[in-house]
């Protein structure tokens, strides 16, 4: 489903549909079912992550969580199942005659349509949208939002489990599954309460600078909470205490309204293409810009955390992760500084 929503076609539906009125609110529900499906999975990970371990005890349950192979088989049989269900769901009929009206009203309906002045709507080619300087300017920034916010997922998970000797906070998997779904949802009211009216009232351009600013602050408290798990493991014994929590309860809310920056992304996205009938290809290469990024970025962040604290590298005294992220982020403010406004009438 969030493959669906968020695909570069629906993005492009949307900007066609809206304008500047109406596009907070319209781009806000793109990134919802991501948040869904943040809010359960975690929980469903948390709960079945060592099953054996977290339900000790004699007799037909503890006999069947022992058997990994057999619990790993049922959560991936539903997984088809559940996508197959949501497709049906979401989906929409394209055969002929599944719209009411037939086929005379549809040409009925593309013979009242206005032709399209040739000379005003150009069909831009991916070598004309680099050039372009306000597109251009758009997907530097993406490249970089992409880059560390793949990077702190990717990382976020491991250092919550990472014990606090090693730098980390030493969370349980049942408690790491909480935040997680505590940052699912969250994000689900962010996105759909707090995003619309402050992006009309601040500004596609300002909100977006303002979230890439907090993707240096997000990636600071790393270190940071450590400190405090530190500190609290000391005074508990090896165990994390308030500090730790209150430095965690930090970064979900940093992290949630940081996730802002993707629906003014989408929005920026849209309306640097200089006509509708670019809006196809200009979403395209952007989600193909993002794509590669986001292939890249999860592999070199889990390599350089491993580096940094791994006891044989300890790189940088165990920091080299977040100097590579803190940079990540720095380049990032700098390229939404870039950013120019829209254009109007897309």
């Amino acid at each position: 489903m969030n493959a669906q929503m968020t695909s570069f076609h629906s993005t492009s539906a949307i900007a066609e549909l809206t304008d500047e009125t109406n596009q907070g609110r319209a781009f806000s529900f793109l990134p919802l079912s991501w948040s869904i499906g943040s809010i359960a999975a975690p929980i469903i990970g948390g709960f079945l992550a060592r099953p054996a371990e977290q339900y000790p005890g004699d007799g037909l349950l503890a006999t069947f969580f022992s058997k990994r192979h057999t619990l790993g088989g049922v959560q991936h049989t539903h997984i088809p199942i559940q996508s197959s269900a949501a497709s049906s769901i979401t989906a929409t009929p394209t055969n002929y005659g599944a719209i009411s009206g037939g086929r005379d009203t549809l040409i009925q309906a593309e013979e009242e349509q206005p032709k399209p002045d040739s000379t005003i709507d150009h069909r831009m080619t991916a070598s004309e949208i680099i050039r372009d300087p306000i597109i251009r300017g758009v997907l530097a920034s993406y490249i970089f939002l992409a880059l560390v916010t793949v990077s702190i997922d990717a990382v976020w998970v491991l250092w919550l489990y990472m014990p606090i000797a090693k730098g980390g906070v030493g969370f349980t998997t049942f408690q790491i599954g909480i935040i997680l779904s505590c940052v699912g949802v969250l994000a689900t009211f962010t996105n759909l309460v707090v995003f619309p009216p402050l992006q009309r009232r601040v500004g596609t351009v300002a909100l977006y600078r303002i979230g890439m600013r907090l993707q240096v602050v997000m990636v600071i408290l790393f270190p940071l909470v450590s400190k405090l798990a530190v500190r609290d493991a000391e005074a508990t014994g090896g165990s994390p205490g308030l500090l730790t929590e209150v430095g965690i309860a930090a970064m979900v809310l940093t992290k949630c309204v940081g996730g802002l920056v993707f629906a003014c992304n989408m929005i920026l996205v849209s309306q640097s293409a200089p006509s509708r009938t670019s809006l196809g290809a200009v979403n395209g290469v952007a989600q193909m810009v993002a794509s590669s990024m986001r292939a890249v970025g999860p592999t070199l962040a889990t390599i350089l955390f491993a580096v940094s604290t791994d006891p044989h590298f300890h790189a940088l005294g165990g920091q080299l992760i977040w100097v590579y992220m803190v940079s990540l982020a720095l380049a990032g403010v700098y390229a939404s500084s870039k950013v120019q406004e829209g254009r109007n009438g897309v």
